[in-house]
């Protein structure tokens, strides 16, 4: 039975959308923006270091990291009582001068001899080492707008943090447009950075010069994966994908060939491919679609086609406080959850898509 939702989503997109399952142009108008999710992450987890400790850097309470622990700490003490929390990506509470910031799994020193506090946390998961990138403590390019993918040439939003740290491992999204929306529009209009706030580089392609549809090969993904690995910090332990519509093909088909290299993706009104998937298993997925979608036949298959794939018992499911349209499901493979979302309407992003999207992708 399909689960019915508690509240109605409001219908952001009216008429803008003529989709059909072969891809069609990607260049149209489309406006509105998504609400702002961010919450409490890390507000609780550092503590403050004063002439003690640093405090603890989020273990798993709160996994966006350490949050701002350790930012006042003052003089004295020994700097960091714990060598920080699980899986934060420059997670703060590091509270010395010969310590460097927490949330490393402990791998780091604990900290110096006083000082004046670590860095502001980071966007830590809910554990493991952030794996860095060969880009970490490299400026980052004074422009980056387009890629060469062969003898066609790819152009892109870049959305970096506003205090882009070069020793701090981000993660990694990647957006992509449906048919008959430009990639300035789908930006403007999921808002993902303003979900994300400071916690992620995110990047909105389109598609390659000009073009009418996502390319045929992972040739665009992969040189832009490379290119950001290497010009920036990112965790490639984190990497995400997720697109509405003729991106959320896209991203299903990227989550299907690339799912070994990808943490998670978001699936938006679309439909996965059919068959085994190198992600079945091990990667992270989110469905999103309305239900009177008419580009997507069947739903409920979708929804328990994920859960299948990860191991996860369908008949099981918890709402998801942040996302009130969203539930989870039991049993999923270890680090392998499975998030779905079903809301009154049809071909549409509802208001709290990006807030859902970016909630599922900062706690894994």
């Amino acid at each position: 039975m399909r689960r019915e939702t508690a509240a109605t989503s409001k219908k952001s997109l009216v008429g803008w959308m003529c989709i059909v399952l072969s891809w069609v142009a990607c260049s149209a108008d489309e406006s509105g923006a998504a609400d702002n999710p961010i919450g409490s992450a890390g507000v609780t987890a550092g503590g403050t270091g004063g002439i003690g400790a640093a405090g603890q850097a989020g273990v798993s309470a709160n996994p966006m990291g350490g949050g701002a622990g350790g930012m006042t700490a003052g003089v004295g003490g020994v700097g960091g009582m714990s060598p920080g929390g699980r899986g934060g990506v420059g997670a703060g509470g590091a509270a010395g001068i010969g310590g460097q910031s927490g949330g490393d799994g402990g791998t780091m020193a604990p900290g110096g001899t006083g000082g004046a506090g670590g860095d502001i946390g980071g966007a830590g998961g809910a554990g493991g080492d952030p794996q860095m990138s060969s880009g970490c403590g490299m400026s980052p390019p004074s422009s980056d707008t387009s890629i060469e993918v062969g003898s066609q040439t790819g152009t892109y939003i870049l959305d970096l943090p506003a205090d882009y740290d070069t020793t701090r491992a981000y993660p990694l999204l990647f957006a992509w447009h449906g048919a008959n929306v430009s990639n300035t529009n789908f930006h403007n209009y999921l808002n993902l950075k303003d979900a994300a706030g400071d916690e992620a580089i995110i990047v909105t392609p389109e598609c390659l010069d000009g073009g009418s549809s996502w390319p045929t090969t992972m040739d665009y993904f992969d040189t832009m994966l490379e290119h950001f690995k290497a010009s920036y910090c990112i965790d490639t332990s984190r990497v995400f994908t997720t697109g509405h519509s003729m991106g959320g093909f896209w991203t299903g088909r990227l989550g299907c060939e690339r799912g070994d290299v990808l943490r998670g993706n978001a699936v938006l009104a679309a439909s996965h491919p059919s068959g085994s998937c190198a992600g079945d298993g091990t990667m992270a997925a989110m469905f999103s679609v309305g239900d009177s979608d008419f580009v997507v036949a069947n739903p409920e298959g979708e929804e328990e086609y994920w859960a299948e794939a990860n191991g996860c018992d369908f008949t099981m499911s918890t709402p998801v406080a942040a996302a009130p349209d969203c539930v989870e499901y039991s049993g999923c493979a270890a680090d392998a959850p499975v998030r779905t979302c079903s809301f009154s309407g049809g071909h549409e992003i509802p208001s709290w898509t990006a807030a859902a999207v970016w909630d599922f992708f900062k706690n894994l």
